[in-house]
């Protein structure tokens, strides 16, 4: 009686290829970030027009007096994302 052959296929697994994820999406909304601060800064200060006013009512309705602070936490925000290797705000720390 014939004997089977052993099949000895390598099958190389292939590895992953690794992509780099494209950081235009992170820091464009760093510069969101940093153009929400800006306006609600001049609705702060009751200037720029009917847009940074009433951004400025909504913040002060929804947080009260921490809205003449949320500039500064926007700022902060968005340099932690610029700052950060992944461009993200670390949360955890």
């Amino acid at each position: 009686m014939a004997k089977k052959k052993k099949q000895t296929k390598s099958r190389k697994k292939a590895e992953p290829e690794i992509r780099e994820r494209s950081s235009f999406w992170p820091l464009s909304g760093a510069i969101l970030l940093f153009v929400i601060a800006f306006f609600l800064l001049l609705g702060g200060f009751n200037t720029g027009g009917p847009l940074p006013i009433s951004m400025f009512n909504g913040a002060d309705w929804l947080l009260g007096w921490a809205a003449y602070i949320s500039p500064f936490a926007l700022i902060y925000f968005g340099v932690m994302k610029f700052k950060s290797e992944e461009h993200k705000i670390p949360l955890g720390k």
